[in-house]
């Protein structure tokens, strides 16, 4: 996996953008622990990784056209593949925090592409936000359980991108 990404961005890079309550630590590391927090880039690759603080948690993925999916910050691991074997060009990339922050906050350190892949200017974000504040519904807390054993409070089953705050 390491050998496939070695070009490192720096979570403090410019043309990284953020939506949502963040706060950057001495080192310019990005820390947050509210769900739906947005990382957003705009890159020139053919692979991409996240570099987080491990067992930061559930991360929702929006890839060019593409349809969502989850990653998942485990335990041991700083490095999260979020694809690779991308077509040649522009891609742009929204990451969604989907944990209620019941775990340690995430931390955020940049992101990794390939050898001589690189991130563009800044994405343009929409103007206008809302902010919603909430309880665990709005957070998205157990809506993934579908089992009869309802077996939240694991962080595998909440997920804020599926919340109606998100949408």
């Amino acid at each position: 996996l390491t050998s496939m990404f070695q070009n490192g961005v720096d979570s403090s890079h410019p043309g990284i953008a953020y939506v949502g309550r963040v706060k950057r630590d001495e080192l310019g590391h990005v820390h947050f622990r509210l769900p739906g927090v947005q990382i957003h880039a705009r890159l020139e690759c053919t692979a991409i990784a996240m570099e987080m603080a491990p067992y930061s948690g559930y991360f929702m993925v929006e890839l060019d056209d593409t349809a969502p999916y989850k990653v998942e910050s485990p335990r041991c691991e700083k490095i999260v593949e979020i694809a690779s074997g991308l077509p040649a060009g522009e891609h742009k990339l929204t990451i969604t925090y989907c944990n209620e922050g019941e775990m340690a906050p995430p931390v955020f350190y940049g992101l990794v592409l390939n050898d001589g892949g690189k991130i563009l200017d800044t994405p343009e974000l929409p103007q206008r936000k809302i902010e919603f504040i909430g309880d665990s519904i709005t957070c998205g807390y157990g809506n993934e359980d579908h089992s009869d054993m309802k077996s939240y409070p694991y962080r595998n089953v909440n997920n804020a991108y599926y919340s109606y705050a998100q949408q």
